[in-house]
C-alpha cells in the first residue's frame, strides 16, 4: 500500500512511527480512526507483526465495530481469513479476561455483570436491612451509589479507605453501605462495571505468571480516546507494557470531558514522564468542519491552561457564518431552533444530519414539545440503552441471568413476585433471612423449601420450588439441544405464566413485540460458535448510549457527553446559559479544574458540526439563582455577537415578527435588560395571581408589594410578575 497517497504528512508520520511508545494528539475531526486502522495495517504488512499479538482498545462498541470493519476491508487485499486482531472496549476486554482467568480470584466463568438498576436493587435491600424506608424521590440510594463509584474510579475498595478520615456521619454510613454492597456482590458472584476493571488490575498485579502470559500475548497495544482513560484502566495498561511491548495511544486532551467517570487528561499529558522515550505527533488537520466553525472552537479552548498546544486548521473553506441567538424565553428559543430545522428539512437536508445538543437532558422538554407540534420525527438519546431498560426486557433478562447463573440473587429480587406469587414484603424478607442462614443461593434455597421447616406458607414454597425446577430445566435444554434458544425461552416464559401477567397490564402487544425482538436477538447472537447465554448477557450489559444509535431519519437530541465522537452536518447547541454551561455545580465543587472541563465540553459540542453551527441561549427565569438567565461566559470567549435579538412584547405575536439590533454584544444587551427592569418604590407590577400592586420597599432581590388583598413579599425578578407603567 502507498500510505503517502492515502494520508497527510502528520498522519503518515503517526502511522509509520517506529518508536516503542507513541503518543498521537489527534484533534477533533483529524481522522484518528483512520490513523489507528492504517497503523494496524502497517504493523501487519510492513513490520510483520502477528495479527494475534495486536490489541486495540476503544471506548464504545460502535467504534470497535467500525474499526474492525475498516481493517477487514484494508486487509482483504492481502488476507483471505479473519485478521485475528483483538479489538475490544476496556470493559469487554476485562470481562473476557475474567471469564478465562477469573477463577484464580474466586469467580466462576458464568459470573454476572450488574447494570445500574441491578446495583440500585442491592442498595435498596441494604437500606431496608438498616430499617430505612425509601420513597420514589429519596436520593440516598443514588448518593450511596455515587459514593461507591467515585471511590472505585480511583481504584479503591472498602478496605482501602481509612474510616478515621471520614469526618461526617453520612460518609461513615455510606462507607458501611459500601462494605455490605461488596459482600452482597461477592456472595452472588456478581461484578459491576468498575469491578471488571479493578478485578483485572488485581489479576495482573497479584499473579505475575498471568501478567507475563498476556504481556507475551499482546505485543502491540493501541488505545483510542486515551484522554478518557481513568486510573484503573491506566494501571491495566501499565501491567501489559514491559520493555519489549509497544504502546500506541491516540487522544485529544482538549476533549477530556469524563472526569466524573474518573478520566484524567493528566494521564495523556504526562505520558512522556512515565515513558521518557515517548514520541509525540500532533494531528491538527480537521476534515470535518469549516473554518468558521473551527475559528470559534480554537478561540474558546485557548482559555484553558496547561494544555498541549494545537490549533485546528482545515482546507474545507470558510463555510457559512456561525449563528448565535439570544432569545427571551426557553419556549421562544425552542421555537426559533425548530423554525431553522424546518427550513433545513424543506431545503432537502435529511433529519438524521441534524442534532440538538444540550448540557443536561432536562433541557430537552421545550424542544421536544415544539418538534411534536410541528410533527417532525425526533429521538432523544440519554445515558443508557433504552430498549434494555424497558420493564418487560429487564424482567426477561433477570430470568435469563438466573438461567445462566444460580447465584444471581439480585435478579431474584426483581422477579420474585413477577408474575404475582402472593409474596409480600413480610414473606420476601423472611425468605432472604432464612436463605442467608444456609449460605445457599436463593434459587437453590427455593428447591429445599418444601422439605425444611420454614415460616413461608406451603403454597408460596411450592411455587418457588417449581420455579427453581423450571429454571434448571431451561438451563439444561439450552445447553444440550439444537433447538432455537428463543423457542426454549418462550416455552419457559409461558410455563411461568409471564405472558398472562403481561396481558393484565397495559400495552400488551407492544411489550410482547419487545420480548420477541429480544428473543430474535438472542438467536442471532447464539448462532455463532462457542458462545453461551452468559456471553449474550455480557454483551448487552456492556452496551453504551451511542450503541443504541440507529441509521434512521429523525432529528437527534442528546447531551454533549453522548455526542462525543459523533458528527452532524447541522448542530444546534442550545440553552448556552451561565449555570448551565459552565455547570454551576461542577464549578462550585471543582473550581478552575471544573471550569476548564466545562469549557472543553462546549469545545466538543462546537466541533461536532460539519457544515453549520447554531448557538442559542435564553433569558428565562432561573429557579436556582432567582434571576433571569445570562449568556454563558464561554460565549464571550468564543467571540460571539448576537446580531439579531428576538424581543418578547406584551401582546402575543408570531415568532417571525422580530426586532433586529445589529452588532450588539451580549454584555450590552444584558446591561440594558437589567436597567430596564429595575424596580423602585412607587412602581406598579402586574402579578399572575394577585393582579395589580404597588412596590412599597426594595431590598436586594426581595420586594414588598401592596396588593388589594394585602402586603406580599416577592423575589425579584420572577416570571410571575412584571413591571407596568
Amino acid at each position: 500500500m502507498n500510505y503517502a497517497s492515502e494520508l497527510n504528512q502528520n498522519q503518515l508520520d503517526a502511522v509509520t512511527a517506529t518508536s516503542r511508545i507513541t503518543r498521537v494528539i489527534a484533534g477533533a475531526g483529524s481522522g484518528k480512526t483512520r490513523v489507528l486502522t492504517y497503523r494496524i495495517h502497517f504493523l501487519i504488512n510492513e513490520l510483520k507483526a502477528n495479527p494475534f499479538s495486536i490489541l486495540a482498545i476503544t471506548f464504545t462498541n460502535k467504534v470497535a465495530k467500525e474499526m474492525s470493519h475498516r481493517l477487514n476491508k484494508l486487509l482483504a487485499k492481502d488476507y483471505d481469513y479473519d485478521n485475528g486482531v483483538h479489538i475490544y472496549t476496556y470493559h469487554s476486554l476485562c470481562a473476557r479476561l475474567l471469564r478465562i482467568e477469573g477463577e484464580v480470584l474466586g469467580y466462576p466463568k458464568n459470573f454476572t455483570i450488574l447494570d445500574d438498576q441491578d446495583q440500585e436493587l442491592i442498595l435498596k435491600k441494604i437500606f431496608r436491612r438498616h430499617k430505612i424506608s425509601l420513597n420514589d424521590k429519596d436520593l440516598r440510594v443514588s448518593r450511596a451509589l455515587r459514593y461507591i463509584t467515585s471511590l472505585k474510579k480511583e481504584g479503591l475498595y472498602p478496605n482501602d479507605v481509612d474510616v478515621d478520615d471520614l469526618k461526617d456521619a453520612e460518609s461513615k454510613f455510606y462507607q458501611q453501605v459500601f462494605e455490605e454492597y461488596e459482600e452482597a456482590k461477592t456472595r452472588d458472584f456478581a461484578l459491576d462495571f468498575d469491578d471488571l476493571l479493578l478485578k483485572t488490575r488485581d489479576l495482573f498485579r497479584d499473579f505475575p505468571l498471568l501478567r507475563k502470559k498476556y504481556q507475551q500475548k499482546f505485543r502491540y497495544v493501541l488505545i483510542d480516546e486515551f484522554q478518557d482513560t481513568n486510573l484503573p484502566q491506566y494501571e491495566i495498561i501499565q501491567f501489559l507494557i514491559n520493555d519489549d511491548n509497544h504502546l500506541y495511544v491516540v487522544g485529544d486532551p482538549d476533549q477530556t470531558i469524563y472526569s466524573w467517570r474518573g478520566a484524567s487528561q493528566d494521564i495523556i499529558i504526562s505520558l512522556d514522564q512515565k515513558y521518557p522515550e515517548t514520541k509525540t505527533i500532533v494531528l491538527d488537520q480537521n476534515y470535518r468542519s469549516t473554518k468558521n466553525i473551527l475559528d470559534r472552537a480554537n478561540q474558546l479552548i485557548k482559555y484553558n491552561k496547561g494544555r498541549l498546544e494545537k490549533n485546528l486548521v482545515t482546507s474545507n473553506g470558510k463555510g457559512q457564518e456561525v449563528i448565535a441567538k439570544d432569545l427571551e424565553t426557553s419556549a421562544f428559543e425552542a421555537r426559533y431552533v425548530v423554525d431553522r430545522i424546518s427550513e433545513l428539512i424543506e431545503s432537502g437536508v435529511k433529519r438524521r444530519d441534524i442534532v440538538i445538543l444540550f448540557r443536561a437532558n432536562s433541557a430537552s422538554k421545550d424542544f421536544e414539545k415544539e418538534l411534536l407540534h410541528r410533527r417532525i420525527p425526533y429521538r432523544v438519546f440519554g445515558e443508557s440503552v433504552k430498549f434494555f431498560h424497558r420493564q418487560e426486557i429487564k424482567d426477561v433478562v433477570s430470568y435469563l441471568q438466573l438461567i445462566a447463573n444460580d447465584n444471581a440473587n439480585f435478579a431474584v429480587e426483581r422477579i420474585l413476585n413477577v408474575p404475582g406469587r402472593g409474596i409480600g414484603v413480610k414473606y420476601a424478607n423472611c425468605l432472604y433471612d432464612e436463605c442467608a442462614k444456609t449460605n445457599l443461593s436463593l434459587i437453590n434455597f427455593f428447591k429445599l423449601l418444601p422439605t425444611i421447616e420454614t415460616e413461608i406458607p406451603n403454597k408460596i414454597a411450592g411455587s418457588l420450588c417449581e420455579l427453581s425446577d423450571l429454571i434448571r430445566a431451561c438451563r439444561k435444554e439450552l445447553e444440550g439441544t439444537n433447538r432455537a434458544p428463543s423457542e426454549i425461552v418462550k416455552e419457559f416464559l409461558t410455563k411461568i405464566e409471564y405472558y398472562g401477567y403481561l396481558k393484565d397490564g397495559d400495552r400488551y402487544e407492544e411489550r410482547q413485540e419487545n420480548i420477541e425482538t429480544l428473543l430474535q436477538d438472542i438467536d442471532t447472537f447464539m448462532l455463532k460458535d462457542d458462545v453461551t447465554l452468559s456471553d449474550y448477557l455480557q454483551q448487552i450489559s456492556l452496551l453504551s448510549s451511542q450503541d443504541d444509535l440507529e441509521d434512521k431519519d429523525f432529528v437527534s437530541l442528546m447531551t454533549i457527553h453522548t455526542a462525543k465522537g459523533l458528527e452532524f452536518d447541522y448542530v444546534f447547541v442550545v440553552c448556552s446559559n451561565d449555570h448551565a454551561i459552565p455547570n454551576a455545580r461542577a464549578v462550585n465543587e471543582r473550581g478552575l479544574e471544573g471550569l476548564e472541563e466545562e469549557r472543553r465540553l462546549l469545545y466538543v459540542a462546537f466541533t461536532r458540526a460539519k457544515k453549520r453551527l447554531y448557538v442559542t441561549m435564553n433569558y428565562s427565569f432561573n429557579g436556582i439563582t432567582h434571576e433571569r438567565s445570562k449568556p454563558s461566559r464561554f460565549l464571550y470567549e468564543a467571540g460571539f455577537f448576537f446580531k439579531e435579538r428576538v424581543h418578547l412584547p406584551s401582546s402575543p405575536i408570531n415568532i417571525h415578527q422580530t426586532s433586529v439590533i445589529d452588532a450588539v454584544t451580549i454584555s450590552s444587551l444584558s446591561l440594558s435588560k437589567t436597567k430596564e427592569n429595575e424596580l423602585q418604590p412607587g412602581d406598579y407590577v402586574m402579578h399572575t395571581k394577585y393582579q395589580k400592586g404597588q412596590v412599597i420597599e426594595v431590598s436586594d432581590n426581595k420586594i414588598k408589594v401592596q396588593f388589594d388583598d394585602g402586603l406580599r413579599i416577592l423575589i425579584s425578578p420572577h416570571p410571575s410578575f412584571h413591571k407596568i407603567k
